[in-house]
């Protein structure tokens, strides 16, 4: 990659590197080698990166929820890291711009595939480390997800799993699922069941819920039994 598209990707990340050959590679997908038998792939900076991210992401995480509970804390980091997320903060900061793929991974559409952008932004995490160390690696995992965390919105909102944890800590117990009537609704001639789900902690109902499923049922039900109970309870 030339000088000046190195320079304009380093002004996206917000990281200048000491040598530039750890961010040149970090963009390399092996495919390109058909091209330049002489460039390095990055599939060894993926690998690196993979684990920084677990652990830094982690550390991120700690100091922003001091109060969640370690599965808690795991949930959102696997929220954060999966393929999917990574996708999208790599199509953020334009990173198919800047992948260097062969002329037929470029054919079969390489540069949009979300295998690809995600590993490259791992790499690109890799090659940080490598070249500025796990300060600065910290300080660009922290910007590259702070919006992601602050809007939560790659957290799982798992309310099953989050009423459970609530309620085995403060009473001991367990909540238990069940169904309390299934019905046939029709709309624009198109028949679908409803079912009703009543969440109940030692033999109380605390909430209803009702869906299209047993399952969206019974998460509409916890969903309606922390925001009513926690806030009874002053939790």
């Amino acid at each position: 990659m030339d000088k000046i598209r190195l320079q304009d990707l380093e002004s996206i990340l917000g990281v200048t590197f000491e040598d530039k050959k750890w961010l040149n590679d970090a963009v390399t997908h092996k495919s390109y080698l058909v091209q330049d038998s002489s460039a390095n792939h990055y599939e060894k900076l993926e690998l690196l990166g993979d684990a920084v991210l677990d652990l830094l992401i982690l550390e991120v995480l700690i100091e922003k929820f001091p109060l969640d509970a370690e599965g808690q804390l795991s949930r959102k980091r696997a929220s954060l890291v999966n393929q999917s997320a990574l996708n999208d903060l790599a199509k953020k900061l334009k990173l198919d711009l800047y992948i260097k793929l062969s002329h037929g991974e470029q054919k079969t559409g390489g540069l949009g595939k979300a295998s690809i952008l995600s590993s490259v932004l791992e790499s690109i995490l890799g090659a940080v480390y490598m070249d500025q160390g796990i300060k600065i690696a910290k300080k660009f995992v922290g910007q590259l997800f702070d919006e992601a965390i602050e809007s939560g919105a790659y957290f799982q909102l798992d309310f099953k799993t989050r009423l459970q944890e609530f309620v085995q800590g403060k009473f001991k117990s367990t909540p238990y699922y069940k169904l309390l009537n299934t019905q046939q609704l029709s709309a624009l001639g198109v028949l679908a069941e409803e079912f009703t789900v009543g969440v109940f902690i030692e033999n109380e109902c605390w909430a209803i819920g009702r869906g299209r499923s047993k399952k969206e049922a019974e998460q509409q039900a916890a969903e309606i039994a922390i925001k009513v109970k926690m806030n009874t309870l002053k939790v």
